[in-house]
């Protein structure tokens, strides 16, 4: 009946059904960031302007020199992890969470996001992609 447009109704059958699919898309997000608190989702500022202006210092490490120079450091890293392994895991655990790692902790995803946001700028024209909460 409602495939044929023979149901009658205070509303028109298309707004109604509208209504229903904004409702149960409220109820998603509202389930989905109960489910997740750790996920928020806070706008602070454009980033454009700012990976734009750092672009031309950054660009270089996205070639072959860059790659190079990440391998050298990589090998490097790595012998002198080999060479020091027993101070490295003595006492792992009250190290890793000790009051003046924490913020250390939280600064590397963050270096990780930028690297990230511009290699996305890299490769298209905007990262800003505003999202209605």
């Amino acid at each position: 009946m409602h495939a044929a447009d023979v149901l009658l109704c205070d509303l028109p059958p298309d707004s109604r059904e509208i209504f229903e699919r904004r409702e149960r898309q409220d109820r998603q997000q509202l389930f989905q960031r109960l489910a997740q608190p750790l996920a928020v989702r806070i706008p602070l500022f454009d980033p454009d302007r700012f990976l734009t202006r750092w672009m031309p210092l950054v660009r270089p490490l996205f070639s072959w020199f860059g790659l190079v120079l990440w391998l050298g450091v990589v090998l490097v890293g790595a012998v002198l992890a080999a060479s020091h392994w027993s101070e490295l895991t003595h006492n792992m655990g009250d190290r890793v969470l000790a009051a003046h790692n924490l913020a250390r902790l939280r600064l590397r995803p963050t270096s990780h996001d930028f690297a990230a946001l511009h290699t996305k700028l890299d490769s298209s024209a905007s990262i800003w992609r505003p999202q209605a909460i």
